[in-house]
């Protein structure tokens, strides 16, 4: 963060103002090609006070440009209508002008606080080249400071400059790490930030999947939750992910970069991570957030978290667990006498969670993964399906 420091003593007709101390400090930002960023002025204002205006202006170099942040508050936050008498904030394609006053009766809404001078956006030029720098400026900075007889003084402080980055413009980003809200829209392009083990995933996405080798890659496997039985959770293979819902991926080799996707569609009823639920019991959740420890969303207090080991079982979670975005857990009762996972695929009967899935057609299955000879009384697997003999 740079900061600058401006340190005066004035003599005043009845009161001695002491040292006082005014700064306003800016980043440096990141900008998109092509993209925005939020750029944030702040100030501290540290005297005796009462300050009751200031002026400032903000310079930008070519290609680069300013605009509204719709989220601001109306420019700079401590606007206010019972104190400020007069305020203006103009803003062109590369600059930014702004002033304040308090009228002469008025306590300052300023007086010995700090805060955010200006927010606005910065827009960068797709012109501007990937990892060029440039910089912007703060200047004709000044605060006014009133006396009790009304008599003001003008504190100008020095030009204020700090670096623009231009960075690749990476779309709409998903981030694993971050909590933000999941925003509603069509996309030229998205940027799925979260890493896959080579082995057995949990996933949760705010947008469907059609072909799950095709983004997992050549092998990759997805399973859907649909049972629990005698402490076994019971997952079914399926061929596309649906938006929202929770699963578990087998991943055959490891995805550690960003995964970057065309026009992807974010509709409204999608913003939200679901949940698989059985019996209103057994609950598989989907989280588009990082969960901290302690965090988890469970249906009863006393309800157990679970989680997916690489190799494919379950694992209760301990005390400072925790889990990344656009990924699931288990929400299980407290009692459950939780054994191990069991994945039905559709073509294979039932797998191994320490092997990749195989190819084996009409195979028959009994509930505990034992290859059978011919089907026998009782329930039976049979390409994926459960069938009662």
């Amino acid at each position: 963060m740079k900061r600058l420091t401006f340190f005066t003593m004035a003599l005043f007709a009845i009161a001695f103002r002491v040292l006082a101390q005014e700064s306003v400090s800016v980043n440096d930002i990141t900008v998109p090609q092509g993209g925005e960023a939020i750029l944030e002025i702040n100030y501290s204002l540290e005297g005796a006070g009462p300050y009751v205006g200031f002026m400032f202006q903000v310079d930008l170099p070519e290609n680069l440009s300013l605009t509204e942040d719709p989220n601001g508050d109306p420019g700079y936050p401590w606007y206010d209508d019972k104190v400020t008498a007069i305020s203006k904030l103009s803003i062109t394609t590369t600059k930014a002008y702004g002033f304040a006053a308090t009228p002469k009766t008025a306590e300052s809404a300023i007086n010995g606080t700090s805060g955010v001078l200006l927010r606005v956006k910065v827009a960068a030029d797709a012109s501007l080249a990937i990892g060029s720098t440039h910089v912007g400026k703060i200047k004709d900075l000044s605060f006014n400071v009133r006396d009790e007889n009304y008599n003001v003084t003008k504190i100008s402080l020095d030009e204020v400059s700090f670096k623009i980055t231009v960075v690749e413009n990476l779309g709409y980003v998903l981030d694993e790490n971050a909590s933000n809200e999941i925003v509603a829209g069509t996309y030229e392009k998205v940027t799925l930030k979260r890493s896959f083990v080579s082995g057995w995933n949990t996933v949760c996405l705010p947008f469907g999947i059609d072909n799950v080798e095709a983004f997992f890659g050549t092998g990759a496997k997805a399973y859907e939750f649909d049972g629990y039985e005698d402490g076994e959770l019971s997952f079914t293979a399926v061929g596309e992910l649906e938006a929202t819902l929770p699963y578990i991926v087998y991943v055959p080799t490891a995805i550690t970069e960003n995964i970057t996707l065309a026009n992807i569609t974010i509709e409204d009823e999608d913003t939200e991570a679901d949940v698989i639920s059985f019996k209103k019991k057994y609950y598989f959740r989907g989280t588009y957030a990082p969960v901290a420890a302690g965090e988890w969303t469970k249906k009863a207090a006393t309800d157990m978290v679970y989680g997916v080991t690489t190799e494919g079982h379950i694992a209760k979670a301990g005390a400072e667990a925790s889990i990344k975005g656009f990924r699931a857990y288990f929400d299980l009762p407290g009692d459950a006498a939780v054994k191990e996972i069991i994945f039905v695929d559709g073509t294979t009967g039932i797998n191994s969670p320490d092997s990749a899935p195989v190819n084996s057609e009409g195979v028959v299955y009994n509930l505990v993964g034992q290859r059978l000879n011919k089907a026998q009384k009782g329930i039976n697997i049979t390409n994926g399906k459960k069938i009662l003999k």
